[in-house]
């Protein structure tokens, strides 16, 4: 038990029994992405989950320089052990087409959870983070057509350019964060949706 957990709001931290059910519609394709996150040993705790909360992925940290977030947080800890895993997640159709935003929201969520983890004053070498994304594409044809030799290069007007470089840590499962000379490596699990029907899309995590 994590008893230093009576420092935190507890309308921002929820101790689980049942499922944590993570969604996201995307209206322009009336499509609808779910994922359950199952626990089978230890404890799980959903973080940053404010009923009050907007629903438009800001940052909870005024002092954060990132106003994104990541779509869930949780983490669970293992009594025994006394380790905690971390799962920072999010939903996205077409994740390879918004790389730069994803790199954002996974890192904000980082910095969330050792802004949380430090308040609890936990050591963070007990802590294994895990950036979990949920899609239903993995490939991204634009980088893909751009990178042939003697065609010219497509863009999409009001789309966000991907960066080959961003591309292939993308199919590596990595991703690079950096501001200015910082940088740091988000080493991400795929997880690819099941079809229920053309609108709904979900998944059973169980962890």
């Amino acid at each position: 038990m994590i008893t230093s957990l009576e420092l935190i709001n507890e309308d921002s931290i929820e101790l689980k029994e049942e499922p944590i059910i993570v969604e996201d519609y995307i209206p322009s394709f009336e499509l609808l992405m779910r994922v359950n996150i199952e626990n089978e040993n230890g404890t799980l705790y959903h973080v940053f989950c404010e009923p009050n909360a907007k629903r438009n992925e800001e940052s909870r940290i005024k002092f954060i320089a990132l106003n994104n977030f990541p779509d869930c947080i949780f983490f669970k800890y293992n009594e025994m052990e006394n380790i905690i895993d971390c799962y920072i997640c999010e939903l996205k159709k077409k994740p390879s087409n918004q790389l730069t935003k994803l790199k954002k929201q996974l890192f904000s969520g980082l910095m969330h959870c050792k802004a949380l983890f430090s308040i609890l004053d936990l050591d963070i070498n007990q802590i294994n983070f895990k950036f979990p994304v949920y899609l239903l594409e993995d490939n991204n044809v634009e980088v893909q057509y751009n990178k042939l030799v003697g065609r010219p290069k497509k863009v999409t007007p009001g789309k966000e350019v991907t960066d080959p470089s961003d591309y292939e840590n993308w199919k590596q499962n990595r991703l690079i964060f950096s501001k200015g000379d910082y940088s740091y490596n988000i080493d991400i699990d795929k997880y690819q949706l099941n079809k229920e029907t053309d609108k709904l899309f979900t998944y059973v995590h169980k962890i």
